[in-house]
Formats: C-alpha cells, sequence, structure tokens
C-alpha cells in the first residue's frame, strides 16, 4: 500500500482523517494524483472515502490534474455504492 494511503486509514467514518495534509502533498506533487484515483477503489471504505475527499480538494485548485482520469470517473467510478464517495466523485466532475 502506497504511504498516501496509509495516511488515510483509520480512525472515526465520521471524520476525514488526513485527507487534508494528504491533498497538501498531492498538489505539491501531482505525480500522486494517479494514486488517489486508484485508492477511490480501496477496498477500506475509509481509505476509499478519503481518498475522493483528497482528490476533490486537489482538483478545486489543480482541475488540470483530473483530465487524463476524466474517463475512469465517469465509467468506472460512477458504479461506486458508497455514497460518501460518489459525492466526492459528483463534485469533481465538471
Amino acid at each position: 500500500m502506497h504511504a498516501i494511503l496509509k495516511m488515510l486509514q483509520g480512525g472515526d467514518r465520521r471524520s476525514i482523517g488526513r485527507s487534508n495534509e494528504v491533498a497538501a502533498l498531492v498538489s505539491d506533487q501531482p505525480e500522486l494524483f494517479e494514486v488517489l484515483i486508484a485508492g477511490i477503489n480501496d477496498p477500506d471504505s475509509l481509505v476509499s472515502m478519503r481518498c475522493a475527499d483528497a482528490a476533490e480538494k486537489v482538483t478545486a485548485r489543480h482541475p488540470e490534474y483530473l483530465l487524463p482520469f476524466k474517463h475512469t470517473l465517469i465509467e468506472e467510478l460512477s458504479r461506486i455504492r458508497q455514497k460518501e464517495v460518489r459525492w466526492h466523485v459528483a463534485a469533481m466532475l465538471p
């Protein structure tokens, strides 16, 4: 598991955990954005939700990071049943 995904593990479902910290890291290192997108499909629902939250925060400042992943978000991630993840994904789409 990638280090930024480990940062998003554990805690309470009502908490964003360290997603703000991860969003700041990814904003400075765009190559990590792919890890966030992949993490949205993580089997751990907390990691999945927090990856979506962090990705939404990153794309608010850097919408260009999303361009290579539009197809992924629309086609694959739209099938996710977890409502919190769906909310974040919907907010990322233009």
